[in-house]
């Protein structure tokens, strides 16, 4: 399993997730009040599952900025803590600098010369500069700071843009142009043009969350690197759907087929996909169970135990009740088209071996093989249902 770690202001804070004596913005009383139910509302949250990872830390600082010694982001002590228990992350996320920005802090040094920290440009460069140094093996990600819109006052009401205290696109030029220098992956959220909704027009209620994490993951997808970071090979759902159309065996080519749709309209295109036998819809997997998935780890985040979305005890639950949505179905599908059909078989995902008993390659040995042993008849009956069409349709005898 893979680690993230986090570089953040108030935004990224969250009661239980931050080294001692950080400075905190969301308590529980403040989690309430922006209508945020547990640690999964955070927008990090999201992007860290999007990624197949687990949080190492969380270092966000309350009223943090990147400019200025520690807890300045860019000191040494502020870098350091990103590491825990000899672990280092493998992917660090930075999104900081509104508070900088907000501030009116210097963009430049006034004069060449040793890394002013004061300074904004010069110490974002001193952050990445660090971490590198620190984390040479992690993939560090770059977000620009988004615009906002204050639900207290006016939905149209934007703290920096109205107030004028700091140029935020000159700053996310610095964020862009030091991101570039030293190789850092630049998530662009400015650039989409959204606005994260915030009751004091800078902290993200649960929905605002929701819209800074869609705008990472909406960069993320758009660049390629979901899809690099998951090990994917396709560009596009119909061209996965074609090769796992012609993986299908002769007998069911023409009677199973592979469903897939995203409701863009939603912020994180959340959708719908199914697996039909003529016409038939035999399994679907829906983006409502994404949030019975989440509800189970929130609760077990409740008392008091880490948990992630690999938890051994939640995924036998999940399997038995067949709780998995498009993206698992897509992410298995993905994996499923580029591994040899022997490992597919006995795959942990369940979604994986559906693909591969309705394979082509698994031929009339194998399959008595897998009639003789019976182990698909322990298997949830939403599964169970493919193996029994495909022995009892090659071998009726």
């Amino acid at each position: 399993m893979k680690h993230y770690s986090v570089i953040g202001d108030s935004i990224s804070t969250f009661e239980g997730t931050m080294p001692e004596g950080y400075a905190l913005y969301y308590d529980k009383q403040t989690q309430e009040a922006n209508g945020m139910r547990g640690v999964e509302n955070m927008w990090w949250y999201s992007v860290g599952r999007m990624l197949g990872a687990e949080l190492l830390v969380n270092g966000s600082w309350s009223g943090g900025t990147v400019v200025g010694e520690y807890p300045g982001a860019c000191s040494e002590e502020r870098v350091a803590a990103l590491g825990k228990d000899g672990r280092s992350p493998d992917y660090i996320l930075i999104y900081i600098g509104i508070n900088d920005c907000g501030s009116c802090v210097k963009l430049y040094q006034d004069s060449p010369g040793e890394p002013d920290s004061a300074c904004f440009a010069s110490a974002y460069r001193l952050m990445l500069s660090r971490l590198k140094k620190s984390y040479p093996d992690a993939k560090i990600f770059c977000g620009t700071v988004m615009r906002t819109r204050n639900l207290g006052v006016d939905r149209s009401w934007d703290l920096i843009g109205v107030l004028g205290r700091g140029d935020l696109e000159a700053f996310n030029d610095e964020i862009r142009a030091a991101a570039a220098e030293y190789g850092c992956t630049l998530v662009d959220l400015f650039m989409t043009g959204w606005k994260y909704d915030a009751l004091d027009g800078v902290h993200p209620t649960a929905a605002g969350h929701e819209c800074i994490s869609s705008s990472w993951v909406e960069c993320m997808n758009r660049d390629g690197i979901l899809r690099q970071n998951n090990g994917r090979r396709y560009k596009s759902w119909s061209g996965l759907n074609n090769q796992l159309h012609d993986f299908l065996c002769d007998s069911f080519k023409d009677r199973i087929t592979y469903f897939l749709t995203r409701y863009h309209e939603v912020h994180n295109a959340y959708g719908r996909a199914a697996i039909r036998l003529d016409g038939k819809e035999l399994v679907c997997f829906s983006w409502e169970q994404m949030y019975r998935q989440e509800r189970d780890v929130c609760e077990i985040w409740a008392a008091g135990r880490w948990c992630s979305f690999d938890d051994p005890v939640l995924k036998k639950k999940w399997d038995a009740d067949g709780v998995h949505c498009e993206g698992d179905f897509l992410r298995a599908a993905s994996e499923f088209v580029n591994m040899p059909i022997a490992d597919a078989l006995v795959n942990d995902d369940f979604i994986i071996r559906i693909f591969a008993i309705m394979d082509r390659r698994v031929g009339a040995r194998t399959l008595e093989t897998i009639r003789a042993k019976g182990e698909y008849l322990t298997y949830p009956d939403w599964v169970k249902q493919f193996y029994l069409l495909r022995l009892e349709n090659e071998l009726r005898s």
